[in-house]
């Protein structure tokens, strides 16, 4: 995420600029960043139907998230998205959110979701390396600065998945940075920089996470 180009972030992961007011390309920890002001702005990267971002049905070795993050202090409704992806309607593959200072995440696959719910807080104008990784197996765990900080190895029973999901292009959510549905809440809205965004579609090991975090270090 090292620049625009007609509307569009580029870099390692590019996505369309959604936006009134302009995210803008910051220094980042290690390059150029993406910033998101928290007032009616998004990144939305689109759908991926029938891959692993879109649907965990298709993560046979799991899923993995990696990224260096430096939140503001909105404090607007206690709450902040920081990204979503995949599922269908409001239920997300994927979510990531801020809530009453906690982060919550949210991993779903078939009718099982995996709820990563952590007292940690970031702080404020900080830069932060936060990975998530999941496997349908070993569950969820999220590291911050490379330490583990939340560990949920089973999923539970989700009420909410329908019993046949159809996954198709119409009906996968966008990946979103900043926002959590196309039915906005302005006062949820991410406030952060962010740099280095990398997906893999894999279960990362604490070794493997260890190292992820000193290499990308700068």
């Amino acid at each position: 995420m090292d620049a625009f180009s007609e509307n569009k972030v580029v870099g390692s992961i590019s996505g369309k600029l959604h936006d009134i007011s302009g995210p803008t390309i910051v220094p980042g920890q290690i390059s150029g960043a993406i910033h998101i002001s928290g007032e009616n702005q998004w990144v939305n990267f689109g759908s991926f139907p029938k891959e692993c971002l879109g649907s965990f049905d298709y993560c046979p070795y799991g899923f993995s998230m990696s990224f260096w993050i430096k939140v503001g202090n909105k404090t607007s409704d206690k709450s902040m998205n920081i990204l979503t992806s995949g599922g269908i309607n409001d239920r997300y593959a994927v979510a990531l959110s801020n809530l009453d200072g906690n982060l919550k995440l949210r991993c779903r696959f078939k009718s099982l979701v995996w709820k990563g719910d952590s007292v940690y807080a970031f702080k404020t104008f900080v830069w932060e390396f936060m990975t998530f990784t999941w496997h349908a197996d070993y569950g969820v765990d999220m590291y911050v600065q490379g330490i583990l900080i939340t560990q949920i190895p089973k999923g539970m029973p989700d009420k909410s998945i329908p019993k046949n999901p159809k996954y198709s292009g119409v009906e996968i959510n966008d990946f979103l940075l900043g926002a959590g549905s196309a039915r906005f809440t302005v006062s949820r809205m991410g406030q952060f920089t962010m740099d280095q965004l990398s997906i893999y579609n894999s279960r990362l090991t604490p070794h493997e996470v260890q190292v992820l975090f000193k290499t990308r270090k700068k």
